[in-house]
């Protein structure tokens, strides 16, 4: 009764099992097996044709033989080796992955009567690594990709810089040897007071156009108004109220209203610190 158990176990078990002789040789296979290879139950014992079981036992006796080297490391040592890997081709024609375990069996005396196998099939396990592996080179793909964009448009950033360097400096080019030497001459020239003032105003601007100071004052941190820009350019350049009220024909109480946002806006409201000098730093 015992005997006829451990059979049905073995063959019944959910997990494929194959059973070798100490001489290495196959003695028996169970039901799970032939599952993994494809088999329906109605060619387990011959009842189809005999063709599905001589491809079964054929892939059997190419994975489980006495010239294996796994089979001869068992015999030889007789240790188990665990997650042997291997690929079948099925009935159907589909491949399959196995991982195979293979140890053992041992009389009392510790001497070899067989060897026992366990196999699974692996193939879903086996693809889910491969779909993660694929994943992974994809992202690595993609991440080479983008730190070759990164680097196109790093490159093409410093090119486009360099054209508005380029751009800028044959401006000041242009400016300084086609226009201001003649305005300096004009200014040499017999001019009215009124001419002369605006004249001297456009140079003074023009030079400004060299330095960042028109660029610092324009820029959206102080929020200057347009006259009150003309105001602060003219206060640089040493301009009274007065003079300055004259120029933009403007009110003299305009001029100091227009330099009371000027300091407050440059952070110097009920501060001692000339506006003039201050505006001088502004490089």
């Amino acid at each position: 009764m015992t005997g006829e158990l451990d059979k049905s176990l073995f063959q019944y078990c959910p997990i494929g099992m194959v059973l070798m002789n100490k001489k290495g040789e196959v003695t028996d296979v169970n039901h799970r097996m032939k599952d993994i290879f494809g088999l329906v139950p109605d060619m387990y014992h011959g009842k189809a044709k005999n063709e599905p079981l001589d491809f079964f036992y054929e892939r059997i006796d190419r994975i489980f033989n006495k010239e294996n080297l796994y089979t001869k490391a068992v015999i030889k040592t007789n240790n188990a080796i665990f997650d042997i890997r291997r690929t079948i081709k099925k009935l159907d024609g589909t491949i399959a992955f196995l991982s195979i375990n293979m140890g053992p069996v041992l009389d009392r005396n510790n001497c070899l009567k067989g060897i026992i196998s366990t196999v699974e099939d692996i193939t879903d396990q086996q693809m889910s690594e491969e779909d993660r592996e694929k994943l992974i080179q994809e992202l690595s793909n993609q991440s080479q990709k983008l730190e070759e964009l990164y680097s196109a448009l790093k490159t093409l950033i410093a090119n486009r810089e360099k054209e508005f360097e380029d751009l800028e400096e044959k401006i000041a080019f242009n400016l300084k040897s086609l226009v201001i030497p003649y305005m300096e001459k004009l200014s040499r020239s017999h001019l009215n007071s009124d001419s002369r003032i605006y004249l001297d105003i456009a140079l003074s601007n023009l030079n400004d156009i060299f330095s960042s100071f028109g660029s610092i004052l324009s820029s959206k941190k102080y929020s200057f108004t347009p006259r009150e820009l003309e105001v602060t350019d003219l206060v640089r350049q040493g301009k009274s109220n007065k003079e300055i009220a004259e120029i933009l024909h403007i009110s003299v109480r305009s001029v100091e209203s227009h330099r009371r946002w000027i300091r407050r806006k440059l952070g110097l409201r009920g501060k001692n610190v000339n506006l003039r000098t201050y505006l001088l730093t502004f490089r």
